[in-house]
């Protein structure tokens, strides 16, 4: 009776994963008939639309993250005894040797 009773239940599984397979078929081939009447849809737009179109369906692909505000330095915050001079930013340039231009 047990065993009985188990084979039952193993048939009712059988039977659920079936129907969710068949109901997987039906969805993939709508969807898929969904893509193929959007692609032909999206044939006949112009160029210019075609391009807004990639724009939208981008913004639901990639979420977007706000970037938060840049901190700019403060007028005045670094500010010493006198202004720089031309000078001043000559002797702060790089001028690099052939050796650390060619990395040795």
């Amino acid at each position: 009776m047990l065993r009985e009773a188990s084979q039952r239940d193993t048939m009712k599984h059988i039977a659920a994963l079936g129907k969710r397979q068949n109901y997987r078929r039906f969805v993939m081939a709508a969807d898929t008939q969904t893509i193929e009447q959007i692609v032909a849809q999206t044939q006949r737009l112009s160029p210019d639309d075609r391009v807004r179109l990639i724009q939208r369906v981008l913004e639901t692909l990639i979420p977007t993250i706000p970037i938060p505000q840049q901190q700019r330095l403060q007028y005045g915050k670094y500010k010493g005894g006198r202004m720089s001079t031309e000078e001043d930013f000559l002797i702060a340039e790089w001028h690099p040797t052939e050796e650390e231009l060619n990395g040795l």
